[in-house]
C-alpha cells in the first residue's frame, strides 16, 4: 500500500493558509536568505512563531503592517528590548522563554506546536545560512522533532526554506513526495544525519540508490538530479533530503496556485 503523498510545494499555494510557520532570525542585517515569498507565507499562516532575533528583525515591518505579528516568540526573551517586547505583548503574542537555555529556539518552537496539537504542516523560514553551528542546530532540531513524533502516526516532514533551497529530515520508513519540476532546478541531494547504519533505496532520481549504505566516512548522494515528479525514498534511519527551487518561485509576491496539480505519477513497482 502506498503511503500518504507529501507535497512540499503546496506552501506556495493558498492551501497553506492553515499551516504553521516558524521564522528563524538571522545573524545578519539584512537577512540575505529571505525571499519575497516569505512575507505572504508568514502572513498567511495561522500560527506564527519566531525567536528573539526574529522578533527584533521583523519589529519595524510589524509596526508598518507589512508583517503580521508572531503568535509566539521563543528563545532568550530577556534579550528583547522593552519597546519591542511591549509591541508584541500589546498584540497578544505569547512569550515563551527557554527555562534552562539548553534547547535550540527551533526545538522550543516545534515543541510548542506539538503540545498545542497545532498544524500538521509546518514550514521553517531560515536556519540554514550564516554560522555553521546554527545550521547544525537546525538539523539537530529537525531530527529531534521527528524522533519525538515517532510515537504518533507518520507526520508530514517539516520543511525548511532558506534562500532558494528547501530541505527536510525524513525519518526511518518509506516516503512518497510529489513535486512539480517546472519550479525546480532539478538539483537535489540525500545525506545521512545520524550516527547509525543508514541504508537508502530511491526511485525517481537520475541516480537511484538500491539499499545503498550512506555515511560521511563512505558515500553520499549529493548533486543528484530529479528524474520524476514523484520521488520515493525508503530509509533505515533519518536522512536529509534537499532540493533547489527556481528563483522565479521564491520571488513570488503572492500565492501562485490554489492547489498544485498532480503531474504524471509513475507506476513504480511496490516492494
Amino acid at each position: 500500500m502506498i503511503s500518504s503523498i507529501v507535497r512540499p510545494l503546496d506552501v506556495f499555494s493558498k492551501a497553506a493558509a492553515r499551516s504553521s510557520c516558524v521564522w528563524l532570525g538571522s545573524c545578519f542585517t539584512p537577512n540575505t536568505s529571505e525571499r519575497p515569498c516569505w512575507q505572504w507565507i508568514w502572513n498567511g499562516a495561522e500560527r506564527r512563531i519566531t525567536n528573539d532575533r526574529g522578533a527584533a528583525e521583523m519589529e519595524h515591518r510589524v509596526r508598518l503592517g507589512e508583517l503580521h505579528s508572531p503568535t509566539v516568540i521563543c528563545g532568550d526573551i530577556g534579550s528583547i528590548a522593552e519597546p519591542i517586547k511591549q509591541l508584541y505583548t500589546d498584540k497578544r503574542c505569547q512569550l515563551l522563554p527557554d527555562p534552562d537555555g539548553r534547547r535550540s529556539d527551533l526545538i522550543t518552537a516545534l515543541n510548542s506546536l506539538r503540545k498545542a496539537n497545532e498544524a500538521p504542516s509546518t514550514l521553517v523560514l531560515g536556519g540554514l545560512s550564516g554560522r555553521m553551528d546554527r545550521t547544525l542546530a537546525t538539523l539537530h532540531s529537525l531530527v529531534l522533532a521527528q524522533s519525538i513524533a515517532s510515537h504518533t502516526s507518520l507526520p508530514s516532514p517539516i520543511f525548511v526554506l532558506d534562500g532558494d533551497d528547501m530541505m527536510c529530515v525524513l525519518r526511518q520508513g518509506s516516503h512518497h513526495i510529489q513535486l512539480d519540476n517546472t519550479h525546480l532546478t532539478g538539483v537535489c541531494g540525500i545525506a545521512p544525519i545520524c550516527q547509525t547504519e543508514t541504508l537508502v533505496t530511491t526511485r525517481g532520481f537520475r541516480w537511484d540508490l538500491q539499499c545503498a549504505p550512506l555515511s560521511f566516512s563512505g558515500d553520499l548522494s549529493t548533486s543528484n538530479e530529479l528524474d520524476s515528479e514523484l520521488i520515493v525514498v525508503d530509509t533505515s534511519a533519518p536522512i536529509i533530503l534537499t532540493f533547489q527551487l527556481l528563483a522565479s518561485l521564491t520571488s513570488l509576491t503572492e500565492p501562485y496556485f490554489t492547489t498544485l496539480p498532480f503531474g504524471h505519477i509513475p507506476d513504480y513497482p511496490r516492494e
